[in-house]
């Protein structure tokens, strides 16, 4: 690393590679580092990352409106509203490509539908980003709360957030190369358009209640929390670099999939192999949003992973010995997997999905490490594109004891 230029040694593919091609990897030796590849010599990727003397740090224009409100004994409501918008926005350009013409595998994926193709300036150097500024990106969001008692002993909290927020480009990682290189485009990634950012959540439902329930019991308190809200977007791509662009490459664009899939108005279109197009019709036949999509490629975050349910529960007991209060507590964490194995589940996913290989030939794995299978009438599906998580995904226990001393009793 020499300042804002990177020199990056590669050799192609594994050790275990079979047969043996290219100028693949040597095995690893921990504490020594490899001299040559296993078949050849290193490959040399040469990336760079410039600031123009105008670049400005970031900066926002945000404005907040909340009305506080009495109802009644013991109720009020509160309304909130956030807009936020940017007014100079970190944004990359990608300085080393021009438009060019497919060539082999690029045109057969082209299809009758427009994607701009892309070369290499200067073929000595890989990326070449320029940090520049950018003022489109916006964000807002609208809250309602109510909360009160329901009588002297059981209280409540209910509201309800709606969000939006809108970037062409969501940054997400430390590295220049990264943010570039995951943010998938339609057309020219030098022009990103304004699209649903990472972070959009448009829905999310808090419900509280709290007190000490039980009549006659007035050392034991309950509390229950449930949230339910909308999954995180996502975009599906192709697993290589169908524009010519350089992501994924060589260096730290490695893995950096940026070219949002067409998906076609059948799977027997796909320059693929039989298995792969029955692997992609089931794709469609279980995914709404590759369905809606027939036909065109793609928008970033046009899909979106499942809604996300959350219900807590809390009992607690105050026992008093002597001049002392002890407090036991027991937690049950995602109570609704605890009555069914199958909800309660979190589900993440990565910003990019790749959907299909070098050329079409193969599936890319479609979910976590979830291989294809054959349903009950014995045809080919695929795995969700989602992880679910653990251990957030699994109902969990937890006890604790506070001991107050000196306490003047109940």
């Amino acid at each position: 690393n020499d300042g804002n230029r990177t020199i990056t040694q590669v050799c192609n593919g594994r050790q275990t590679d079979d047969p043996l091609t290219g100028n693949t990897a040597p095995s690893y030796v921990p504490g020594s580092l490899p001299t040559a590849c296993f078949a050849g010599n290193f490959r040399e990727s040469r990336a760079a990352v410039v600031f123009p003397d105008n670049f400005k740090y970031p900066q926002d224009l945000k404005f907040a409106l909340t009305v506080d409100r009495e109802i009644g004994a013991g109720m009020s409501f509160t309304l909130g509203a956030i807009f936020s918008k940017a007014l100079n926005q970190i944004a990359l350009e990608e300085l080393n490509i021009e438009p060019g013409s497919p060539e082999g595998e690029l045109g057969t994926l082209s299809g009758d539908f427009e994607r701009k193709f892309f070369r290499r300036l200067n073929p000595a150097f890989g990326q070449v980003l320029a940090v520049t500024n950018d003022g489109e990106d916006w964000a807002a969001s609208f809250s309602a709360e109510l909360r009160g008692q329901l009588n002297e002993d059981l209280g409540f909290q209910a509201a309800y957030a709606l969000s939006r927020s809108f970037d062409r480009m969501s940054l997400m990682f430390a590295d220049m190369q990264s943010n570039f290189g995951f943010n998938p485009a339609e057309t020219d990634p030098n022009e990103p358009r304004l699209t649903k950012s990472n972070f959009d959540r448009p829905h999310k439902f808090v419900f509280a209640m709290y007190g000490k329930p039980f009549p006659g019991l007035p050392d034991t308190e309950l509390s229950i929390l449930y949230t339910g809200q909308s999954g995180l977007p996502f975009s599906y791509v192709y697993g290589f670099d169908v524009n010519g662009d350089g992501y994924p490459g060589l260096g730290g664009a490695f893995n950096r999939q940026n070219d949002l899939i067409h998906v076609p108005d059948r799977p027997g279109q796909l320059p693929g192999s039989i298995a792969t197009q029955g692997l992609f019709a089931s794709a469609l036949r279980s995914d709404e949003c590759l369905k809606a999509g027939q036909g065109t490629i793609l928008d970033r975050n046009a899909c979106r992973a499942p809604w996300q349910n959350s219900l807590d529960l809390r009992l607690a007991q105050t026992l008093h010995v002597g001049g002392a209060n002890v407090r036991l507590e027991g937690d049950l964490i995602n109570v609704l997997n605890l009555v069914n194995g199958q909800w309660g589940k979190l589900e993440s996913i990565r910003s990019v999905v790749p959907l299909l290989a070098a050329g079409g030939t193969r599936p890319v794995r479609w979910g976590g490490a979830a291989l294809p299978q054959r349903d009950d009438e014995g045809n080919l599906t695929v795995a969700d594109p989602w992880d679910v998580l653990s251990p957030q995904s699994q109902w969990q226990i937890q006890f604790g004891a506070r001991v107050t001393f000196g306490g003047s009793g109940r």
